[in-house]
């Protein structure tokens, strides 16, 4: 009985879910419709007055030479790849210096430099004077991550063969940033510049403990050093002809996406001499997708200029939290749903990148943050070797007849309005300066944001670098060896 009492209960929900399926059909239909009406206008109309093909400038707004592929070539050809690097070495200096390292550890320092530093001679004779990467032509020659990879081992290595330098250690650490930085931030686009940031910070953070160890001597000629560092800061790439870079590389991305879609080519039509060639990539089920919803490359190349160019029109003020984005639409900016319905290539290419623009938008007055805060430090140090103790105020280093710094040393970066100047304050007998940083809210130098760990912590955190940094590197790394 209960058996035969299950079978219309059955055939019942079987009815209801028929009866309901193209209702659920009818609202998908609406809600796409909707969307498709919504993404009509999803896209930004073109910034005026910009143009996306300009040649690379320096900082300067100077034309600048790139590298061509054949010299990219050499550069990359003259230093072994870095799997072969000893990454713990590295990493144990950076943490903590050369104290830290043990015979084994200075062992393999030796033998990655080579007989008399022949690893670093000619790295130096590579990047030295160089202008900037040509990426698009040299993508070819090795994936880019080996490419920037050797960036940061090299830095290490600077930064590991000026510490026993004698005081000269600063202004050849400051040389070798200006090397590394100019070529990673002009024509690598924004992988560059996210790049540039550790190699930077490797070179001015060395620079700044060796400044701030009151138990080694003072650097020998500060004045040269802080003159080494400010041409460093001069060098770096604007951001606007990154984004005009990544724009030349999406073009051509583009491009080959919407090839993907054509039909293969049947082999009847091919060329008698054509066989070697290798077969164009079909994309299928994208195509499908992309020609269902009416994608035309056209369309996807003018959005994604009209994107960039304000991008690029927002590169050229100062810092502001979500400035890299200003006046870009809600999706790219909020994180709300990308224009699929209409440009499902663009929407996909054009989602990641705003996110990363805006995150380069940061690392350039990062970068720096970073060289102000080594050119401070060695006037600093000038200063207390002077007058026995450091100053109480940032003024008494612009004072004098000879002043070791001006004005626009001690501005900071990420300030509201620009122009304002880091804090600094005497901790002890040593001292602390710091950065609004990204909220550009001056929290006091209370809170570092760079290790706070706690979310109502980093709400009031700002960038703050230490006479201490040497041995707050030492404590972290002891920390994470007690694990």
């Amino acid at each position: 009985m209960e058996g035969h009492a299950m079978k219309p209960n059955r055939r019942l929900r079987r009815r209801v879910l028929w009866a309901l399926l193209p209702l659920a059909l009818l609202l998908l239909a609406l809600r796409f419709a909707a969307m498709r009406a919504q993404d009509r206008d999803a896209w930004p109309a073109p910034a005026p007055g910009i143009l996306l093909d300009e040649p690379a400038r320096d900082g300067a707004g100077e034309g600048l030479p790139l590298l061509d592929a054949e010299d990219c070539r050499a550069l990359l050809d003259a230093i072994p790849g870095p799997e072969s690097a000893p990454v713990a070495a590295y990493r144990r200096f950076q943490g903590a210096g050369a104290a830290a390292l043990g015979a084994e550890d200075r062992a393999a320092l030796a033998a990655r430099l080579g007989p008399s530093n022949a690893t670093l001679r000619a790295w130096r004779g590579a990047v030295g004077g160089r202008g900037g990467f040509d990426l698009p032509s040299n993508a070819a020659s090795e994936p880019l991550p080996g490419v920037l990879a050797r960036f940061g081992e090299m830095a290490v290595l600077e930064a590991w063969d000026a510490a026993d330098d004698d005081g000269a250690a600063p202004a050849a650490l400051a040389a070798a940033a200006g090397d590394s930085v100019r070529l990673l931030t002009h024509g690598a686009g924004l992988v560059g510049i996210a790049s540039a940031l550790p190699v930077a910070t490797i070179f001015a953070r060395e620079a700044l403990m060796a400044a701030a160890d009151l138990s080694a001597p003072p650097p020998a000629d500060p004045a040269a050093a802080i003159a080494a560092f400010r041409a460093a800061e001069g060098g770096i790439g604007p951001l606007d002809a990154a984004l005009r870079h990544d724009h030349a590389l999406f073009r051509e991305a583009v491009g080959s996406i919407y090839e993907s879609f054509l039909p293969a080519p049947r082999a009847s039509d091919a060329a008698p001499d054509a066989g070697t060639d290798a077969p164009r990539p079909r994309n299928g089920r994208l195509a499908f997708v992309v020609h269902a919803l009416g994608g035309r490359e056209e369309d996807t190349q003018a959005h994604l200029d009209a994107l960039f160019s304000h991008l690029v029109a927002n590169a050229s003020a100062p810092y502001a939290p979500g400035g890299a984005v200003a006046g870009l639409p809600a999706w790219c900016r909020e994180g709300g749903r990308p224009p699929w319905t209409r440009d499902p290539v663009g929407a996909a290419l054009a989602r990641d990148y705003v996110r990363h623009a805006a995150v380069a938008a940061a690392v350039l007055p990062g970068i720096r943050l970073e060289f102000r805060a080594a050119r401070i430090a060695l006037a600093l140090r000038a200063w207390r070797e002077a007058h026995g103790e450091y100053p109480a105020t940032l003024d008494a280093l612009l004072a004098g007849e000879a002043p070791l710094l001006g004005a626009d040393d001690l501005a900071d970066p990420f300030a509201a309005p620009p122009g304002a100047r880091l804090g600094y304050a005497r901790d002890g007998d040593g001292w602390r300066l710091w950065s609004a940083g990204l909220d550009q809210v001056d929290g006091g130098g209370a809170v570092d944001a760079f290790t706070a760990d706690d979310p109502g912590e980093r709400k009031d955190a700002d960038f703050v670098l230490t006479s201490r940094e040497r041995d707050i590197r030492k404590a972290s790394l002891h920390a994470e060896s007690s694990r």
